[in-house]
Parts: structure tokens; C-alpha cells; sequence
């Protein structure tokens, strides 16, 4: 661990000492950093060429397809395990919570940046306009995860 102040040579010699995968794996971090800072400067349209024309693309689809197929994966691999007494498999039960919550987490990161906007994220959970069902999405998103991150921390 380095000690004290981020000098040049503390910084080259935790390059030295990284493998080529670590270099490769911190130059795609680096990236992906970069590329995030480009989408919340430039807007969505510039970052991904979507537009109202045509608003749905591959950023959408591994949303989608990937944060809600884990989960949905994980619930029905636990909901089997808990509810219909496959109490043989339930060592299983515990990596299919934790998919499921990975799964949550990951579509929850990935709308972040569709909305383009963190930090008025608060104003779809919390909206003057209880009337409106849009403003339930995020709130049953919120409960799932608690419920996720409950089951997580009772099953570990």
C-alpha cells in the first residue's frame, strides 16, 4: 500500500509492479472513465448516436438484457429453493441472491447514465405528483434492492 503523498515516483512504481493484465485492465478503467465524462459533457446522442429517431440502440438492450436477465435468473433460482422446497439445492441459493443483487446493481448503474442526470435521480423516487406511475418504478427498484441486500447480509 502506498504511504503519504502521490509523487511521479509512487505512481511508477505501482505501474512497475503490475502485470501486463493489471496494465491492460487499469488503461480500460482509464478509459471507461473518460468515455463517462464524455457522455455526461456531450449528451447521450453524441456518446451513443441515439436520437429521438431512433431511441433505442445496444445501450439499451445490455441494460436491459443484462442487469434484469441476472436478476430474474437469480429470483427464480432462489424463489425455487425457498418457496417450493428444493431444500436440497440450497447452497445454490446463496450465489443466485447474490446474481440477482449484482444483476439489480448493474441495471440501476447502467440507468444512471440513460437518464444522464445522478443527481436528480432523488425527484423520480421522491415526486410531488404521487399520482403518476412512473414515480413507482423507482421506488419498487429502491425495495428490491433493500430486500436483495437483506437476504445477502442474513444468507453470508
Amino acid at each position: 500500500m502506498l504511504k503519504g503523498k502521490i509523487s511521479k515516483k509512487n505512481v511508477n512504481d505501482f505501474v512497475s509492479k503490475l502485470s501486463f493484465g493489471g496494465k491492460i485492465v487499469w488503461a480500460l478503467a482509464l478509459f471507461g472513465i473518460i468515455l463517462v465524462l464524455y457522455r455526461y459533457v456531450m449528451g447521450l446522442g453524441a456518446a451513443t448516436n441515439l436520437s429521438d429517431g431512433y431511441p433505442w440502440g445496444l445501450w439499451i438492450g445490455f441494460d436491459i438484457l443484462a442487469g434484469i436477465a441476472l436478476a430474474a435468473g437469480g429470483f427464480v433460482m432462489a424463489g425455487t429453493v425457498h418457496l417450493f422446497g428444493g431444500h436440497k439445492y440450497h447452497a445454490l441459493s446463496r450465489p443466485a441472491i447474490l446474481t440477482a443483487l449484482l444483476g439489480y446493481l448493474l441495471f440501476i448503474f447502467g440507468l444512471l447514465f440513460d437518464l444522464g442526470r445522478p443527481w436528480n435521480l432523488w425527484r423520480a423516487i421522491y415526486s410531488w405528483n404521487h399520482l403518476l406511475l412512473c414515480s413507482r418504478l423507482p421506488g419498487a427498484l429502491c425495495f428490491i434492492q433493500q430486500f436483495l441486500f437483506l437476504n445477502f447480509y442474513q444468507l453470508y
